[in-house]
């Protein structure tokens, strides 16, 4: 197929359109799982543990959806006749009409790929931190507790008080 031609914009083809809702569709499946990510590193920050396993399983959902977008993009592709092209390769061979109408799409994809990207780190960093935190005080709560009088006593009780949990 000659995705160049000018007298054959590919932006008539209701397959095209298809295709532009699609990335539409993924960006704003991205947007969605970068707020779940900052949900979770909000939750974890703040201790509010018990927040965590309700946006994991959102996030879970969310990333199903993208899963099943993706197919629908790789198979919508091919239908367009660009098989596995880079988005830059098919914004290179496609008429500038077309190219004009999908240029701002992969760049908003890219801009929510790249925020979803830095915003998972951050998440990924604090949730680390959590579980540093709390093996900490697990590690210490195993510690054995002594007296007043410095001897280790089982049934002295403990004057640690947990700062992290």
């Amino acid at each position: 197929m000659n995705h160049t031609s000018d007298n054959n914009t590919l932006s008539a083809a209701p397959e095209f359109e298809e295709f532009c809702s699609i990335i539409r569709a993924v960006i704003q499946t991205v947007s969605e799982i970068t707020v779940l990510e900052r949900d979770k590193a909000a939750a974890a920050a703040q201790r509010q543990h018990h927040l965590l396993d309700g946006y994991i399983n959102r996030e879970q959902a969310e990333l199903l959806k993208l899963r099943g977008l993706e197919k629908k993009r790789t198979l919508c592709m091919k239908q367009l006749g660009f098989g596995d092209m880079t988005f830059r390769r098919i914004l290179e061979t496609l008429s500038p009409e077309d190219s004009k109408q999908l240029s701002p799409l992969f760049t908003e994809l890219m801009e929510a790929l790249r925020i979803l990207t830095d915003t998972k780190t951050d998440t990924d960093r604090v949730i680390q931190s959590r579980l540093r935190e709390l093996d900490i005080f697990l590690s210490r709560k195993n510690e054995a507790s002594y007296g007043k009088d410095g001897r280790q006593d089982a049934t002295a009780p403990r004057q640690r008080k947990d700062t992290y949990v």
